[in-house]
């Protein structure tokens, strides 16, 4: 054997040796199982890679009984799907450690439909239950509530976050019990059983002891309880508390980059460093990162609503099958948002450059880059209705603190020196080539996409759409715009029992506006029934739609929230008015999403504000949220 060949074989077992000490978070102190859908190829699961090293595989040898692992489920990642009726893995290899009374954390990232509620109960063997009650809806990004049969509250979440629910679930020490039974569910249907009533990690050698297993629960007398109906995409085990905040950040972080989730703190990268500070655009957080010390490696990714996209090399279905690649390990690029209109608003457009910028949307992002070499892309979905775009028009704003009119923006168009490409196809705006001309590496900036023309892009903003019964019985309809472009005119609509949208009125547009309008419709001719549906549909001189949400309307209701007046002066008076509930609580933010004000009482002084576009909403206390638009001028 020559010294070359010699080399390469020590550089691969190097590598391999590397990667097997990898971790989630680069935490491997206790780490007792780590299960990954990229770890699987697509297709049937007989047996799901335990990526610990622990030997802690669960498998199913009965070919209609196992669960299928799907491509590009979450964040363009693959997950496990789990059919909520026969599909389970159990357990069978060595044990987990002794579980017992000691501290513990499960980390998990998973999907169940739309509504999804999450809890963990955790049983003695003398069947004493601990609900996670507080365990929420998607995208809340903080549950703090946990309510407890057990004196000690032994049960705490640690990290919960978003509509995919990336949780960390720790249970602290509870010596008055002599073993513990632990369960995640989705909605009610377990998706992970862990048994330790005999102390031995599984409990095999009781014979009445539930066996461990995901996707199903097994009752102690052999007969199943319940199947779980979704997809997971991780599941990770620590036999003993995370040893630092530090490290708990980490693992979240992970997967938070991975599976294209906010979280609610700062990312950090394995080594402990942050990559991305949240108290500022921490909304709609995407990133493209390699981390060897984690297995991260994320080449495309995606809101969750697919408004933006960011890529290295070109977009593809999955993120396996991207060929693009990072010459650098811990290289990252973190984006986040605003939280502003895919459109342009007369809001937006008083902050933009002095210099040949006609217009510009809403939303910004703030990018981080850290270590990285490579050209990325990236796409961003106007609002239905973007109307024609021509991309000459078009132009990418770069800026240095987020205030793209204090003279620190640099302008890029389609074909300039700096090598900018920007595209334009079925609403969706790419900028290609964006390199370290554009955004210096180990910096952060702020970006925005911006027009030369007004008529690019404007496209129709319903900046609020109210229907109110009134004293007299009639229903008045109120909207606004807070921009049009070759707008023709509305139609009124209104849909009772037939479930068929009816035109009851035609109000004229507009044209091209970027000022806010307000228009208002009576409907005096009210049907017959408990419940109705008003909606605007807008229609282009050239045959483009779009329309406003939907308001319902109760025959035995008089009014629901009102916020009066929503476009006014700076300094003025607003009211806050809800005749079906007294008792709220108001908060206003600004499109970065900060609270500029919160209020109990139903009267807002606006002398604190500055003018432009902010978001008033109104907390119930039996109800969610509600939210209306100010303007102040």
């Amino acid at each position: 054997m020559n010294r070359k060949t010699l080399f390469i074989l020590i550089a691969i077992l190097f590598s391999i040796k590397s990667y097997s000490q990898s971790s989630p978070g680069n935490v491997s102190s206790n780490l007792k199982l780590w299960l990954s859908a990229g770890s699987l190829p697509t297709g049937s699961v007989s047996s799901w890679t335990d990526d610990s090293g622990n030997g802690n595989s669960p498998s199913q040898n009965s070919s209609a009984d196992q669960p299928v692992n799907l491509a590009s489920q979450i964040n363009y990642n693959p997950a496990v799907s789990f059919d909520d009726s026969t599909d389970f893995l159990e357990f069978n290899g060595p044990s987990l450690g002794t579980l017992g009374n000691t501290s513990k954390e499960i980390f998990y990232v998973a999907k169940s439909g739309e509504g999804m509620i999450f809890f963990v109960a955790d049983t003695s063997n003398s069947g004493k239950l601990l609900n996670d009650k507080n365990i929420g809806y998607k995208k809340l990004t903080t549950y703090n509530s946990i309510v407890s049969s057990r004196t000690n509250n032994p049960l705490s979440r640690e990290e919960a976050c978003g509509e995919r629910l990336i949780a960390n679930i720790k249970n602290e020490n509870e010596t008055s019990l002599d073993g513990s039974h632990y369960k995640i569910s989705s909605n009610g249907t377990f998706f992970t059983h862990f048994n330790d009533s005999i102390n031995n990690g599984f409990g095999k050698t009781n014979v009445n002891a539930e066996k461990m297993m995901i996707g199903a629960r097994l009752k102690q007398n052999g007969t199943f309880a319940s199947f779980y109906g979704g997809v997971i995409g991780e599941v990770i085990f620590y036999s003993s508390s995370i040893s630092s905040a530090t490290d708990r950040k980490q693992i979240v972080s992970y997967l938070g980059i991975k599976y294209g989730e906010s979280i609610g703190h700062d990312y950090l990268s394995s080594d402990g460093l942050v990559k991305y500070d949240i108290s500022t655009y921490g909304e709609n957080i995407i990133a493209l990162a390699r981390d060897d010390n984690s297995t991260l490696l994320q080449k495309q990714s995606q809101t969750p609503d697919d408004t933006t996209r960011v890529y290295l090399s070109t977009l593809q279905t999955t993120n396996t099958g991207n060929l693009g690649s990072f010459a650098n390990d811990t290289s990252y690029l973190i984006i986040g948002d605003n939280g502003g209109a895919m459109e342009s608003t007369p809001t937006a457009n008083t902050e933009k450059p002095t210099s040949g910028i006609q217009s510009r949307i809403e939303r910004e992002w703030k990018v981080t880059k850290s270590n990285l070499k490579e050209e990325f892309s990236m796409d961003f979905k106007l609002s239905a209705n973007a109307g024609s775009v021509t991309i000459a028009h078009l132009r990418m704003l770069v800026d240095d603190d987020g205030d793209f009119s204090n003279g620190g923006t640099t302008i890029y168009s389609n074909g300039d020196a700096a090598g900018t490409v920007i595209s334009y196809s079925s609403s969706v705006i790419t900028v290609s080539g964006i390199s370290n001309t554009h955004i210096s590496n180990n910096a952060t900036k702020y970006i925005t996409i911006a027009s030369t023309n007004t008529l690019t892009p404007l496209p129709v903003e319903f900046a609020n759409f109210q229907a109110v019964i009134t004293e007299n019985g009639f229903v008045n309809l109120n909207w606004q715009t807070a921009s049009e472009l070759n707008n023709d005119y509305f139609e009124v609509q209104r849909m009772a029992n037939n479930n068929t949208w009816q035109t009851i009125g035609f109000e004229d547009g507009a044209g091209t506006s970027n000022e806010i309008l307000t228009y208002n419709f009576k409907d005096e001719n009210l049907p017959n029934t408990s419940k109705w549906f008003y909606r605007i549909k807008q229609i282009d001189f050239d045959g483009q739609i779009d329309f406003s949400d939907v308001e319902a309307i109760r025959r035995d209701e008089v009014s629901d929230l009102k916020i009066f007046p929503n476009q006014a002066k700076v300094g003025s008076t607003i009211y806050v008015q809800s005749n079906s509930e007294k008792d709220i609580f108001i908060s206003v933010y600004s499109l970065k999403g900060e609270e500029v004000l919160n209020s109990k009482e139903q009267i807002i002084s606006t002398s604190m504000l500055e003018a432009g576009l902010y978001i008033i909403k109104v907390q119930y206390p039996n109800r969610v949220i509600e939210s209306r638009k100010l303007f102040l001028f």
